[in-house]
């Protein structure tokens, strides 16, 4: 593995409001038959440095393909200049979700929403979740549940001027 020098990936500049979206995460689980899930969203809401409290409404939503609606959560924030930063956590409980595999991978829609408290959306952003667990049990790899066999070689080849390459 050869240190190259530069920037390897796009770069932008994100404009964001007073209060904003700095981290979430979404944790699938299946139950021990692998048949029910639970998908844990967490959410880090933060004041900007320079803004004043504020209060509003953060709203999770899960759909399916179809854009039919499965579980949604409303939470309500108030961030001062004290607390400039809250989390907020809440799980949905899925019965016999689709599940993703390589072979059928099923993505759920999952919608987080900021919401002001004049009832403006000040940011949404919308991301895709596979329902799945992945575990190694006495040395052997499984997605939900099924023994997986992985193939192929690590690949590292690089170009004396150009760098990485494949």
């Amino acid at each position: 593995f050869w240190r190259i020098s530069g920037l390897h990936r796009d770069v932008y500049i994100m404009g964001r409001p007073s209060v904003y979206l700095r981290d979430y995460a979404a944790w699938p689980s299946l139950d021990a038959t692998f048949e029910d899930a639970t998908l844990k969203v967490d959410l880090e809401l933060k004041l900007a440095e320079v803004a004043e409290a504020q209060t509003g409404t953060a709203t999770v939503q899960l759909y399916d393909l179809s854009g039919d609606t499965l579980a949604q959560h409303s939470f309500p924030f108030d961030l001062s200049t004290r607390a400039k930063s809250t989390f907020l956590t809440y799980s949905f409980a899925l019965n016999d979700p689709q599940k993703w595999t390589a072979e059928t991978p099923y993505l759920y829609g999952l919608k987080i929403q900021l919401t002001n408290d004049q009832g403006q959306a000040t940011e949404v952003i919308h991301r895709k979740v596979g329902i799945r667990t992945v575990d190694i049990v006495q040395g052997q790899l499984r997605v939900n549940g099924k023994p997986i066999l992985l193939q192929g070689v690590n690949r590292h080849e690089f170009h004396p001027v150009k760098g990485r390459t494949l």
